[in-house]
């Protein structure tokens, strides 16, 4: 079973997967472990403006996307990450200890902005973040298709599902905690690593309230098992493409891509939080 260790363990003792904070060495392997995760995520690939996945030659070699496509998806990466740090959210990693030379390797990751930090659509403006990088890749017009067709669709379900609970946009606190992103590698999905972040997260802010959305029947069930709610679907990219994010054809239909906003509400009351446009929260669950 997995086991959340203290950062009071010594590194010698970890034996199993264990939960800690990322640090900065951490960064290189998160981007790389984002790429690899989203990189079927059908919201990720409307946004992008995928056309078609790799071969299957190259999809054997681990390449899923095409050059082109996996750089963009990169950049993205490289964003939430930076974005988040930049707002002081905090990283929270599974690891799995490694034999080799008391090794480990990065198995899965939370990004979760804490009350009154959520990134806002101005924050893809600033280039630490490495906003010029990312609209280079996606160009005006992913970047209009992440914050127009779905990202204020989600922040419209949000303010109305706490509106619904007595609650005006203008009286918005700061108490909510947001899920910027949940990734975990591809080839280690299904062994509890999410599991174990979300319930030290948990454990860390007791009896909060959490936001989340996400773009998979799958992850959307997982986040039900967590305590979330969800709130109302809808869909992005209708009548362009597929439920799979790729161009409409006769074989995937044009529904578009299906989102999830989501709300674990605290166990006492639902204290109003700002909710504002945000970067991304996708779910590579695992």
């Amino acid at each position: 079973m997995p086991t959340t260790y203290t950062s009071a363990d010594p590194p010698q003792s970890r034996t199993v997967p264990y939960v800690r904070l990322a640090t900065e060495k951490d960064y290189p392997q998160l981007i790389a472990l984002g790429t690899r995760a989203f990189a079927k995520d059908p919201m990720l690939l409307y946004v992008g403006s995928v056309q078609q996945m790799s071969s299957f030659m190259a999809q054997v070699q681990g390449h899923t996307l095409a050059p082109s496509d996996e750089g963009s998806l990169r950049i993205f990466m490289e964003f939430v990450l930076y974005s988040t740090l930049s707002k002081h959210g905090r990283i929270t990693v599974a690891a799995v200890p490694s034999d080799l030379d008391n090794n480990e390797m990065v198995a899965s990751a939370t990004y979760w902005l804490p009350p009154s930090k959520l990134v806002e659509t101005r924050q893809a403006t600033k280039p630490r973040d490495g906003a010029a990088s990312m609209l280079g890749a996606w160009g005006v017009g992913g970047t209009a298709r992440m914050t127009e067709d779905y990202l204020k669709k989600v922040h419209n379900i949000i303010v109305n599902s706490f509106k619904r609970r007595g609650f005006q946009e203008s009286e918005v606190g700061s108490s909510a905690w947001y899920l910027n992103l949940a990734m975990t590698d591809p080839a280690l999905q299904g062994r509890g690593f999410l599991s174990m972040l979300m319930r030290e997260q948990f454990a860390h802010a007791p009896g909060q309230t959490y936001i989340l959305e996400t773009t998979t029947e799958k992850a959307k069930n997982q986040y039900l098992h967590y305590g979330f709610e969800l709130q109302e679907t809808f869909c992005a990219g209708e009548g362009q493409i597929g439920v799979d994010g790729l161009p409409a054809t006769h074989e995937n239909g044009a529904g578009g891509v299906k989102a999830y906003p989501m709300i674990k509400a605290s166990a006492k009351t639902i204290t109003p939080c700002k909710v504002v446009l945000t970067s991304n929260c996708l779910s590579a669950v695992g």
